[in-house]
């Protein structure tokens, strides 16, 4: 259930976030009405004291759901994520996990994982045995061969596709955002009807790909998946001997 390097945070330190959260939410609350009753009385009190008490929630959701934190969270080192791709989420919406990321790995920060698979033990021809490697824009780069699926935590799509997972703040990235097939000739793109879909720019010009459709994209083109986007680059693997 946890990741290599993450430490959960105690019951305890949980506790206290909520409570620096809540302290600061009522004592805004209660600065806010008491200067309203100053000079306008106790209705005008009450409305101040709701509003600055709902500004302040809406405020906590908001970091809640896209870093994560919060007043409480910053000041004790927690983050909460999901569970399951290690991502920030509404904050009252599935299994979600406080970590603490003073002392243990930090989910959000950024590591480019290179992705080697195995060698087949047959010997391949030259156009089969063709790799990609997709540098993103923030300078991440990971390599694959063969079919795998690609997103924010993919799955596979038939038997025997392998995976690559990027990671993504911007969460325009689907969890199992595309397939890609490489070849001798390029990379066999299939967008696998993501929400924001893919976009490949080559000599040819711009153009966004059909869901569900395999669309061939030669090498050196720039692939766009929601809002990051990757350069194709070939890479020749030193042959395998039987």
């Amino acid at each position: 259930m946890w990741g290599r390097g993450e430490i959960p945070a105690s019951v305890p330190r949980v506790a206290a976030s909520v409570v620096i959260d809540a302290a600061l939410v009522l004592g805004l609350a209660a600065g806010a009405g008491l200067l309203a009753a100053s000079g306008y009385g106790p209705r005008a009190a009450w409305v101040s004291a709701c509003a600055i008490a709902a500004s302040c929630l809406g405020a906590w959701w908001w970091d809640r759901a896209t870093m994560g934190t919060s007043p409480g969270h910053a000041a004790l080192g927690l983050r909460t994520v999901a569970a399951a791709d290690r991502m920030p989420s509404h904050p009252l919406r599935g299994q979600r996990l406080t970590l603490d990321i003073g002392t243990g790995a930090d989910p959000l920060r950024l590591r480019a994982r290179p992705i080697h698979l195995d060698p087949p033990a047959r010997r391949q021809r030259r156009s089969d045995r063709a790799e990609v490697r997709l540098v993103f824009e923030d300078g991440t780069r990971v390599e694959g061969r063969g079919t795998f699926v690609l997103g924010r935590a993919p799955k596979p799509q038939r038997h025997g596709d392998a995976t690559m997972a990027v990671p993504d703040l911007t969460r325009s990235l689907a969890p199992s955002h595309a397939v890609l097939r490489v070849d001798g000739r390029g990379v066999t793109v299939t967008d696998l009807g993501s929400a924001h879909g893919t976009i490949v720019v080559d000599a040819a010009g711009r153009r966004a790909l059909q869901p569900h459709l395999p669309t061939h994209v030669p090498w050196n083109s720039t692939l766009t998946l929601g809002e990051r986007s990757a350069l194709l680059e070939r890479r020749d693997p030193i042959e395998a001997r039987e």
